[in-house]
């Protein structure tokens, strides 16, 4: 929800351009992205929510979504976004290595990343790692759980530019 809302109120990370969300379960920041971008694809490493997710395109006879079945442990090599949307994706220290890679491809050529998480714990070194990128950060409540939202961007001088 906390990213769906904010997509609402800040259309500049969306409007006219090619969004990818990542580990997009139910996809519903994906959808409500789609009413302002150019394209969107939409992704999950689970059969079942991709296909949850395909049949919810044709129900609506949307034209600029598409949803595939996909792993971020082993993304295409041209895969390409200008915004990335990751919503409540690191709840497992076993994969934050592959995320802050997937973090650091996408940032290293030009994407900004928008990133929702509940405050868990377990999930404050994995935020520490992303603090340098973090262009913009509130936090909100969503029911009762307090939610971090940050818009990540790569800085100028890194990654040899």
């Amino acid at each position: 929800m906390a990213l769906s809302l904010f997509i609402k109120s800040h259309r500049q990370y969306i409007e006219g351009k090619k969004i990818l969300e990542l580990g997009a379960g139910l996809a519903l920041p994906s959808f409500i992205a789609s009413c302002y971008a150019g394209s969107v694809l939409a992704t999950d490493y689970v059969d079942d929510a991709v296909s949850l997710m395909k049949q919810n395109i044709e129900a609506l006879k949307l034209q600029n979504i598409t949803a595939e079945l996909m792993d971020w442990h082993k993304l295409p090599e041209n895969i390409k976004a200008d915004t990335v949307l990751l919503s409540d994706i690191n709840y497992s220290p076993d994969a934050f290595d592959a995320l802050h890679k997937v973090i650091e491809q996408f940032l290293g050529n030009g994407s900004t990343i928008i990133l929702t998480t509940p405050g868990r714990l377990v999930a404050n070194a994995f935020i520490d790692f992303l603090m340098p990128y973090i262009a913009y950060r509130e936090l909100t409540d969503i029911d009762g759980t307090e939610i971090l939202l940050v818009v990540l961007l790569k800085k100028p001088g890194e990654y040899g530019n």
